[in-house]
Order: structure tokens, then C-alpha cells, then sequence
């Protein structure tokens, strides 16, 4: 990244750093009941802290460590950077960390490109270690889609990158970066993609864009990417924090932890984006779309004649959506209310909050056969 970069963090750069946080504590919650290590990669990693005194990612990923004695003790790193000033720096930033010396595994510090190497060493290091990886480059650069996939694919692998949209929009068109655009795309996607783009409006491109990625990182073993967009203070796109795994429920937890760090519309639903200065014409159009209003068409059409605790339900059908647990539980309480779906046990046998019955995730929901 650029040294203007690090001079002092703005408000996207401490968004993605509490994502990446957020879930690396969710991930350990979860990963401490069935591994005795685990890993977390970041490959671009930095400085590790701004110019202005405040701790980037690595730093606080640490200090998420220390506080948690058992995750001390389980937690492997690796802190890669292309700039060996960078890397040399978070070095010395780690030392001065309190407590440092609990960790039981010293954390690896090297510096170079991301290639074939950093990806060797990663298999032979972490090899059968459940790994989160976090890869910021500050353009596309050392960023593949074969890459992506291969960090997912061990019990327990999830990545995290940052996907410079503005950057590779223009680079899909341009030959001198054709090399980086095929790692992403492949070569015959990317073909295809530059001849869709000649004719798509801005906001087409950015669709075609993201379903172009999605496929390619499919094809790499990564068959769920959820994308996490973030706006300039000047109504531009600025990036996607986009993950990516091979499991619903680790879909699910990032969701809620995106949602939670975005905004949403009146119905609860959650617009997976930052934006800093939110524009009015942004939330009119979104508010107008008012995406939950099919929901319980969607779910009876999709689920019908068949019988499923709500947390079967979340998980068939949330990938691809903007709906959290919650939305699914408010809509399928309207259902029930309304006699659209059968629940066991049923509304009056079932605890209730503010004189409301409340859905656990175990309940089970009966949606009719088709008429």
C-alpha cells in the first residue's frame, strides 16, 4: 500500500479491521470445540499500525489473542508484506505488545510477494490446521482466484480479502494486466466478461463483476463469497471486503457480523454496505425494493410439503440473500399468525417476549404441499 495510506486510518479501513476481528472471534468459538490449534494468515499485512498512533489489523487480531488464555495458547500466525520496512516495523510493534510472550506460538513475520512459495509454506505450516486468511492487497497484484480457493479448502479454512472493484473494473479491459485479470477470472471468463461489460451501464458492470468472481472462485473449491461493499464519503464504490467458504454456517455468522457493521432498511433487512455519509437517493431506492415483502412467498414456494426446524430453513435459503436469522424469524412468525404454516410447538405453547411468541431455532415449521 501507498505510505499516504498509512498516515492516519479512515473510517472503511476501521470497518474492515472490526469485521475481520468479529469473525475471527465468532470462527474461534466455534473451532475451539474441534481443534487444539488453529491459524490466521494475513498476507498483506502492513506496518501494523498507522502513522497517527492507531493499531492496524495483525495488532488487534493479537490483542483479540491475549485476552482469551485458551486462544493464547492455540493461536499460529504468519504476517506477510512485500515491503520488508513494513514488515520490520510490525515486528517491533508485536514486541511491545503486553503480554506478547503468552502466546505460545511466536508469530512468523516474513516479507515478499505473495507466489507459489508463501502458498507452499502455508500448506506445509498449517497443514491440517483450521486457518482463517486475510489477504489486503491495495490493488490485485498477487490476488487469484486459484489462490482464494486453495485457502479454504482444509476443515475450517475461511478467507477474507479486499477486492478493489474501481481498479480491476479498468483492468479488465486493459492488455498489460491481462496475466492478473486471468487469475482472477480465467481466460475464458474474463474474454466473455470484457465483451459484456461494452454494453452494460455502470451498474450492470458492477453486477456482472461480482457474479463474474463468484464462478470463478467456484470453480476453485470457494462456493460461497459474500461481498461486503463500501462507499466513499463521495458516493463511490471504494471496495468489497468480500469471504469466502465452503460452509453455511460460517455464511451465515459473516453475514450477521456484516449486517451488524452496515446499515438496513425499515423491515430489519440488511443492506450489506458502509457507507460513510449515507446518500438519500441510495436508501429511497433500497427502502423501495423492500426485499422482505416476498420472503414468505419465496420461503412457501421453496419449502413446500416439507418440514424443517427454523435453523434448517435460515441455512437452505439465506445464501444469496440479503436476510439474516432475524428477518426469517419475523416472517415466519406473520405465517404462522396468519395460518400459512403449521409450527411445533405452536405459538401458545411457546415462550413469549412483550406478549409476543418468540421462534427458537428449533421449532419446527410444516409449510403445505402445493394446492
Amino acid at each position: 500500500m501507498t505510505d499516504e495510506f498509512w498516515e492516519e486510518q479512515a473510517d472503511q479501513s476501521r470497518v474492515k479491521t472490526d469485521i475481520v476481528v468479529a469473525y475471527l472471534d465468532a470462527w474461534w468459538q466455534i473451532m475451539k470445540a474441534r481443534a487444539t490449534r488453529v491459524a490466521y494468515v494475513d498476507l498483506y499485512s502492513g506496518p501494523g499500525r498507522f502513522r497517527d498512533g492507531t493499531e492496524s489489523t495483525p495488532l488487534k487480531v493479537l490483542r483479540k489473542a491475549l485476552e482469551d488464555a485458551r486462544l493464547s495458547s492455540s493461536l499460529m500466525t504468519l504476517f506477510n508484506d512485500i515491503e520488508i520496512d513494513y514488515s520490520r516495523q510490525l515486528e517491533f510493534e508485536i514486541q511491545r505488545l503486553p503480554g506478547i510472550g503468552r502466546l505460545r506460538f511466536p508469530p512468523i513475520i516474513k516479507h515478499g510477494p505473495v507466489s507459489d512459495d508463501i502458498e507452499h509454506e502455508l500448506e506445509t505450516a498449517f497443514a491440517g490446521v483450521p486457518t482463517l486468511s486475510f489477504l489486503d492487497p491495495w490493488g490485485y497484484k498477487g490476488l487469484s482466484a486459484n489462490l482464494l480457493g486453495r485457502l479454504v479448502q482444509g476443515f475450517g479454512c475461511d478467507a477474507i480479502f479486499f477486492f478493489n472493484y474501481n481498479r480491476v473494473q479498468s483492468g479488465v479491459s486493459n492488455d498489460r494486466v491481462e496475466a492478473h485479470m486471468r487469475g482472477l477470472f480465467g481466460a475464458l471468463r474474463l474474454a466473455g466478461l470484457r465483451d459484456q461489460l461494452r454494453a452494460l451501464p455502470p451498474q450492470e458492470r458492477e453486477r456482472a463483476i461480482s457474479r463474474a468472481l463468484a464462478d470463478s472462485l467456484a470453480e476453485h473449491g470457494a462456493p460461497l463469497m459474500l461481498p461486503f461493499k463500501v462507499w466513499t464519503p463521495r458516493k463511490r464504490i471504494s471496495h468489497y471486503l468480500c469471504f469466502i467458504t465452503k460452509n453455511k454456517t460460517a455464511y451465515l455468522i459473516m453475514k450477521e457480523i456484516m449486517a451488524q457493521h452496515g446499515w438496513a432498511d425499515e423491515d430489519g433487512v440488511p443492506r450489506l454496505e458502509y457507507v460513510p455519509q449515507r446518500s438519500g437517493r441510495q436508501l429511497q431506492l433500497f427502502e423501495v425494493q423492500r426485499p422482505i415483502r416476498n420472503l414468505g412467498v419465496d420461503l412457501a414456494r421453496t419449502f413446500q410439503g416439507r418440514t424443517l426446524q427454523v435453523r434448517d430453513v435460515v441455512s437452505e435459503h439465506n445464501v444469496g440473500t440479503p436476510f439474516v436469522k432475524a428477518n426469517y424469524k419475523k416472517v415466519l412468525l406473520e405465517m404462522e399468525a396468519k395460518g400459512q404454516v403449521a409450527c411445533e410447538p405452536p405459538a401458545d405453547r411457546r415462550r413469549k417476549q412483550k406478549g409476543r411468541p418468540t421462534l427458537a431455532d428449533t421449532v419446527r415449521v410444516t409449510f403445505p404441499p402445493s394446492p
